[in-house]
C-alpha cells in the first residue's frame, strides 16, 4: 500500500521542480532595471571635473567615444565607453589640441597641436602612437575633412593672414600637400578624386551661392548649380539648402540620392544670427540609413531669442519631420555607426538615445 503513495509523491516533486525551473527561466529572460533595454537604464558619465573637460571629439566605436581633457600644462585623449564607464588614457601632450578628426576605419585620430606660436598636425593611432606630423602656418582653427574612399587623404583648411584662405590636400602617407582650388574653407570629398564646395561670393547672409565640383587630378572645377546656399553630404546622400521662394521664414531642403538625382524636398523654419542663415545640423550613420537633424519649431533670429529646437528624423517621402526629442539649443550632432545613439552639443557633452527618445548628460555638472 506504500508504493503508490511514494509514486504520487515523486510525481508531485517532479511537477514542482518543473514549475520552479520555468519561473526561473522567465525571470532570467526579463530585462533587469539596469539592462540597456530597460526603461531605467542610464548612460555612464565621464569621470572628469568640468574644468578638465574640453570636449568629446567623436565616436571611436559604436559604444566608445574619444574625450579630450586638459589643463594649463597640456591636453590628453581618453577612450570612454558610454555603457560600461571604462575610461582609459591613450595620448597626452604638453600642447593644446585645437582641432581634431577621428578616422574610425583606420583606428586613428588627426589632431592640431598648438604651443606658443607653433602649430602642427599629428596623426595618432588609438594606442597613442604618433604616425605622422606636419608643421602648418596657422595657430588658428584648422578644418579637417578626410576622404572616405581614401583615408590617407585629407583637406586641411585655414586662414592665412586676415582674409586669405588656404585649402590643401594632405597625403598622410607621403606627408606631402598640394593646394586645392576652393572658394570655401570647408570643401567636402565626394569620391577619391572629386570634391564639392559652395561659393557664396560676398553674400554675408548666405542667401545666394553656387555649387562647384573640383577634381584633384586636373585641378579643374565645374559649376553644377547656380542656386545653392549650402549643402550636406554623406556617402552618396546629398541635401541642398536654399532659401524658400515663397516664404521668407523658411528654407528648402532638396534631397538627392544618389547625388544629382532628385529624390524629394521639403521646407523647414529658417534660423538666422545677425541676418546670416544658420543651416540645420544633420547626421547619418551609414549609406541609405535615416538622416537626422536639429530643426527649429518656428523661424527664429538667435540674436533676439533662443528659440525651440527638436531632434528629428527627416522623412522626404512624405515631406515632414518625425520629431524624436526636444533639445535645449541649436547645436551640432554626430550619430553612432549603428544608428542607436547621437552625440549632441557644442562639445558633444550630451547623448540622444534615439530608440527611447531620451536626452542624457555625459558630463556631471
Amino acid at each position: 500500500m506504500k508504493q503508490p503513495t511514494i509514486s504520487k509523491l515523486a510525481v508531485l516533486l517532479l511537477i514542482i521542480v518543473f514549475f520552479l525551473s520555468a519561473c526561473r527561466s522567465q525571470e532570467d529572460a526579463a530585462p533587469s532595471e539596469d539592462d540597456e533595454s530597460g526603461s531605467n537604464f542610464v548612460f555612464e558619465q565621464i569621470p572628469l571635473d568640468k574644468e578638465e573637460f574640453r570636449k568629446i571629439i567623436g565616436w571611436k566605436s559604436t559604444e566608445e567615444v574619444i574625450v579630450q581633457a586638459g589643463g594649463v600644462e597640456g591636453d590628453s585623449l581618453y577612450s570612454f565607453n558610454i555603457l560600461t564607464g571604462d575610461f582609459d588614457l591613450f595620448y597626452e601632450v604638453d600642447s593644446f589640441i585645437l582641432a581634431s578628426r577621428i578616422v574610425m576605419e583606420e583606428e586613428k585620430v588627426i589632431i592640431q597641436l598648438v604651443k606658443d606660436a607653433n602649430s602642427s598636425l599629428i596623426v595618432v593611432n588609438f594606442k597613442g602612437d604618433v604616425l605622422q606630423e606636419l608643421d602648418i602656418q596657422s595657430s588658428g582653427f584648422v578644418d579637417i575633412n578626410v576622404n572616405a574612399q581614401n583615408p590617407s587623404l585629407a583637406f586641411i583648411s585655414y586662414y592665412e593672414g586676415e582674409n586669405n584662405t588656404a585649402v590643401y590636400n594632405w597625403n598622410m602617407t607621403t606627408n606631402e600637400y598640394t593646394e586645392v582650388e576652393s572658394a570655401s574653407l570647408e570643401p567636402q570629398w565626394y569620391s577619391e578624386n572629386l570634391y564639392l564646395f559652395i561659393d557664396n561670393g560676398e553674400d554675408f547672409s548666405l542667401e545666394t551661392g553656387e555649387l562647384y565640383m573640383g577634381d584633384i587630378r586636373s585641378d579643374e572645377i565645374l559649376l553644377l548649380d547656380s542656386y545653392a546656399s549650402d549643402f550636406y553630404l554623406h556617402e552618396d546622400s546629398f541635401i541642398k539648402f536654399t532659401p524658400s521662394d515663397f516664404n521668407e521664414q523658411e528654407i528648402m531642403l532638396t534631397y538627392q540620392y544618389p547625388f544629382l538625382v532628385d529624390a524629394g524636398f521639403m521646407v523647414v523654419p529658417k534660423v538666422t544670427m545677425n541676418e546670416r542663415i544658420i543651416f540645420p545640423y544633420l547626421t547619418q550613420a551609414v549609406r541609405d540609413s535615416a538622416i537626422y537633424g536639429i530643426f527649429a519649431q518656428e523661424a527664429v533670429s538667435l540674436e533676439e531669442e533662443a528659440g525651440k529646437f527638436m531632434f528629428s528624423e527627416i522623412d522626404f517621402e512624405n515631406g515632414k519631420l518625425n520629431e524624436i526629442v526636444e533639445v535645449p539649443e541649436n547645436a551640432p550632432i554626430l550619430i553612432s555607426e549603428n544608428g542607436k545613439y547621437c552625440l549632441f552639443g557644442w562639445s558633444y557633452e550630451m547623448l540622444i538615445d534615439i530608440e527611447n527618445q531620451q536626452l542624457y548628460e555625459l558630463l556631471s555638472l
